[in-house]
């Protein structure tokens, strides 16, 4: 499956979803939030195809790198002058009160270490395509909305993206090798 396809499938069955549950009187989601939460399930769509070196989230991790660091630089809750201590304290306390602009800077350069490191450590189809990480970065990702106080929808929407992509990916002709990782069930693969 190609990156079109997963941002196809990850935005169009989320924006059904949440239709359907609008419809039906499940949630009442504003436009902005509607159209974020889908933008979200097609960005999550793609990120499991980091494992692999050629991959669009691939070839973005370095300008990411520099946005969230210039972003969170920038943001106003970090000191005048960063230097020595102060930027080790900035760094380390991440329990305190950030703007939502530092928030989103550091989610960024993490992120982005993250985009840079997994090529490094795994294979194509590897951890990244694993139910067990789905689950990991579905609960991350609704822990991250929670903290930074925007609708949990949106981690929902972020997990289904990426179980879009596992889901996808499971009807080619590789399949999923590792959807078990860290088991090995050579006799199921999907």
């Amino acid at each position: 499956m190609n990156a079109t396809g997963h941002v196809v499938v990850g935005c169009g069955t989320t924006a059904v979803g949440l239709q359907m549950a609008r419809s039906a009187g499940l949630i009442d989601l504003p436009v902005t939030y509607f159209v974020t939460a889908v933008v979200v399930a097609g960005v999550a769509a793609l990120l499991p195809d980091v494992d692999h070196p050629n991959s669009i989230m691939s070839k973005l991790a370095a300008p990411l790198l520099l946005a969230g660091l210039f972003i969170w630089l920038a943001s106003p809750r970090l000191p005048d002058q960063i230097g020595g201590a102060l930027w080790l304290n900035t760094l380390v306390a991440l329990s305190v009160d950030l703007s939502p602009q530092a928030i989103l800077g550091l989610s960024m350069v993490i992120t982005a270490m993250a985009m840079i490191f997994v090529p490094v450590v795994t294979s194509h189809r590897g951890v990244t395509h694993s139910v067990l990480l789905t689950i990991t970065v579905t609960a991350a990702s609704l822990v991250y909305y929670s903290w930074a106080g925007m609708p949990v929808i949106f981690g929902l929407c972020f997990g289904w993206g990426w179980l879009s992509h596992l889901l996808l990916d499971a009807t080619t002709k590789m399949g999923l090798p590792d959807w078990a990782w860290p088991l090995q069930f050579d006799d199921y693969d999907l």
